[in-house]
């Protein structure tokens, strides 16, 4: 098949699941460029078809699994806290509403630090650190090469956290003020596609779906942050 044959056919071969991502993406606001969104879906695709990570390099590289993990907690809680926030507030007193919205501050602050862990260079915890020390080893070379692609998408997607929450007041301390109490990041259009971009780079890598979840007790069934932030 020619290039121009493979521009105009670009999901050839995909799964129907991957097709619907792609599809979705490219039409989406932060697709700014259309051959990186492409990129990223295709090496999304190519998960199943790696083999699985060994169990000794998955407990090498637990620390990355479990900063992740803590990333889709705090999501998870952060959703629900907002989702209940209007009936709960019929109930309360207004001192509820500020303690509140200060723990949702403190939520959004933990998330946006595990964002940008993940994409630090220099840590255990880090799918940056991950990718560059796979990339060594001869039997994951192109599946890292894969997920390149991928963190150069997620790098884009996380560089306004970054520099304008992160490094002005949460990791640092370089802007004036604060910002207002109930000038929070929405869910859904700040943080869900940011947290697929970082569980599809580390799927990539493991060779495999990852589940995340909280078993509450004997009695009651195990939460599914996946299923709960629609990442499925």
């Amino acid at each position: 098949m020619s290039a121009t044959e493979r521009s105009s056919r670009p999901f050839d071969g995909w799964p129907p699941a991957a097709i619907t991502e792609a599809r979705k993406y490219l039409a989406g606001p932060r697709a700014k460029s259309k051959v990186r969104a492409s990129v990223l879906l295709e090496c999304c695709s190519r998960v199943n078809q790696t083999g699985h990570m060994d169990e000794k390099l998955k407990a090498q590289y637990a620390p990355v699994k479990s900063e992740l993990y803590q990333l889709l907690l705090a999501a998870y809680c952060y959703e629900r806290k907002i989702e209940y926030l209007g009936d709960r507030l019929q109930k309360e007193s207004r001192a509820f509403l500020l303690e509140e919205m200060t723990a949702l501050r403190h939520l959004s602050n933990g998330m946006i630090l595990h964002i940008c862990n993940l994409d630090d260079s220099d840590r255990s915890w880090s799918l940056r650190a991950m990718t560059k020390e796979l990339g060594k080893m001869k039997d994951y070379a192109d599946r890292t090469k894969q997920c390149v692609s991928i963190l150069k998408v997620y790098r884009e997607q996380i560089n306004e956290f970054k520099t304008k929450h992160r490094n002005q007041f949460i990791a640092h301390r370089n802007g004036e003020d604060y910002p207002d109490p109930f000038a929070l990041p929405d869910l859904t259009a700040d943080f869900r596609e940011i947290i697929g971009t970082a569980i599809r780079a580390l799927e990539c890598l493991w060779g495999a779906r990852l589940d995340f979840g909280f078993h509450l007790g004997s009695q009651d069934p195990t939460i599914d942050f996946r299923e709960s932030l629609n990442l499925s």
